[in-house]
């Protein structure tokens, strides 16, 4: 053993202990509140989604940008709340959003790099609110539950499989310039993951395998691109994890980036191509 595997092995273990501890506290919860549905289940969202909001704000700022923190938020649950209950209302709430994020550059804390600050205020409160995406799928009639537990088992089992086949037959980089870490071969792990998944979830819930495969290979490839483009975003910003608030996964949007893609290509599949 060399000295730096000697030295990083007690490193290693907190990290892994810190990991497990979130895991046991926080998997029940979520698991809880997406059984339950209804307003627990989208008041468990909407806090997700403010809190990766926050998180944006800071990503930005750590990019040198001045995104302005009170539209973010406030974009960010009215988008929320008009999908979830008001979706007449999502026109006006979008065109107020854009409103207001032109015209945070007016105070001096915003004036600098105006234009981009605008951009990164519009687009932190429509990228967190895509949580509001869980709640879709949660609220179909009948098959709602098992898709959104079909979805998020399928997520997990490609993010644990992508790993857990990287490390085992890694050998040629899928995007070494954003995340030189991941390759072809975990890629390919991770949506057969995903589809065994599929059918450990699909068979006691009695879903359509054929539908639940589709909606697992479209989760594994959707999710795997949020997360390199949440790999993209923090390679600009130049920070590891986007925050600190699950110990041992970083933030909100360190967890949930492969889902926050995952949720609204598997709402859409089983929405328009396959009702």
């Amino acid at each position: 053993m060399s000295a730096e595997a000697g030295a990083a092995r007690p490193r290693g273990r907190p990290e892994f202990a810190r990991r497990a501890i979130t895991i046991v506290i926080g998997l029940p919860v979520f698991l809880l509140l997406l059984r339950a549905g209804g307003l627990p289940w989208m008041l468990l969202l909407g806090a997700l989604a403010l809190g990766g909001a926050w998180e944006w704000v800071h990503l930005s700022r750590a990019a040198g940008l001045s995104p302005a923190p009170v539209v973010v938020l406030v974009g960010t649950a009215a988008v929320f709340a008009s999908v979830a209950r008001r979706p007449a209302l999502l026109g006006a709430v979008a065109g107020a959003l854009v409103a207001a994020a032109l015209l945070a550059p007016l105070l001096p804390a915003y004036r600098r790099q105006a234009l981009a600050n605008a951009g990164a205020t519009v687009l932190g409160a429509l990228y967190a609110s895509f949580f509001v995406f869980l709640d879709l799928l949660r609220s179909r009639p009948d098959d709602g539950h098992a898709y959104t537990i079909l979805l998020v088992g399928a997520v997990w089992a490609a993010d644990s499989a992508a790993m857990l086949g990287g490390r085992a037959f890694g050998r040629h980089l899928l995007a070494p310039v954003l995340s030189p870490k991941k390759t072809w071969e975990g890629a390919v792990s991770g949506v057969l993951g995903a589809l065994l998944g599929a059918i450990v979830v699909a068979l006691p819930l009695r879903l359509p395998l054929g539908v639940a495969l589709a909606a697992a290979a479209v989760a594994a490839i959707a999710g795997l691109f949020g997360d390199l483009a949440e790999s993209a975003l923090k390679r600009s910003a130049g920070v590891k994890d986007t925050g600190a608030l699950l110990p041992g996964h970083g933030g909100i949007l360190d967890r949930f980036d492969a889902m926050l893609f995952a949720a609204p290509a598997v709402y859409a599949l089983l929405r328009w191509v396959i009702p």
